[in-house]
């Protein structure tokens, strides 16, 4: 039992080791191997050609790849650009960032825990939209963290600076922003039967994923020459937040797959 547990009852069945498959269906459900009920039917298909899956499937592979380039775009500049910026921008030194980040990466896994058990009660579609706005509000933070904190004195929060207004906006951003691939792979997946679902989750993915690339040098192209001040990161997490608000509207168009099953699709 040792042995096979790791392995997926399906994929156990497409290689006619149906006595293994029900083994492991037991070990999931801790139950005898005696109480599995009848296993599901599978059903080999040839693989089509990678211009056959996009003519036919064009609609879920642009959404996953435009959902996914959005959702990476914000989340990775953050992860690549935001420990410069708390250090040269707002002067916070190397030790607080290496911990302010071990925070954001704490607020990050949350995100991820908190998306993957929401989308069963709201549904993939409206987790990564809520996902999407809340990313979106976080960079808007993040952009108008001085402008926020020359309000802050007027409500009593005199020793609130405008880098610590930064850090709560990039920390929302990434919680909710990053948090939400508890899902987006899983969603991603949903979207395709079962002969293709990991080769369009790849080919979606794979393009959105382009994001880790043009980001920085994005970002970068925007900043140029300039010193890193704390003006700095007004037009770039504006821009920022525009795109996860449009990864959150992207997965408004996608099939809600909660309650049906991967043979349906």
């Amino acid at each position: 039992m040792d042995k096979i547990y790791p392995r997926i009852p399906r994929y156990l069945v497409s290689k006619g080791r149906l006595q293994h498959a029900r083994e492991a269906y037991a070990w999931a459900m801790t139950i005898p191997v005696t109480q599995v009920g009848d296993l599901p039917e599978h059903v080999s298909a040839a693989q089509p050609s990678y211009l056959k899956m996009i003519k036919d499937y064009r609609k879920p592979l642009t959404i996953m790849a435009m959902g996914s380039f959005c959702f990476i775009f914000g989340s990775f500049i953050i992860q690549s650009w935001g420990q410069v910026l708390l250090n040269e921008s707002f002067n916070f030194s190397i030790h607080r960032v290496a911990n302010l980040f071990m925070i954001l990466s704490l607020g990050d896994l949350i995100g991820r825990l908190l998306s993957a058990w929401a989308c069963d009660y709201l549904g993939r579609r409206w987790t990564l939209f809520i996902c999407g706005l809340m990313g979106a509000l976080g960079c808007t933070i993040a952009a108008f963290c001085i402008q926020i904190t020359t309000i802050l004195p007027f409500l009593g929060l005199n020793m609130i600076s405008s880098g610590w207004v930064f850090f709560v906006g990039i920390f929302i951003a990434m919680m909710f922003g990053d948090g939400a691939f508890g899902v987006i792979n899983a969603f991603g997946g949903e979207m395709f039967p079962n002969p293709i679902r990991s080769t369009c989750l790849g080919l979606g993915y794979g393009v959105g994923a382009t994001a880790k690339i043009i980001g920085p040098i994005f970002l970068g192209a925007i900043i140029g020459s300039e010193s890193l001040s704390q003006n700095i990161v007004l037009t770039p997490f504006l821009i920022f937040a525009f795109i996860f608000f449009l990864g959150a509207i992207t997965y408004l168009f996608a099939r809600e797959t909660r309650h049906i099953q991967l043979e349906e699709i």
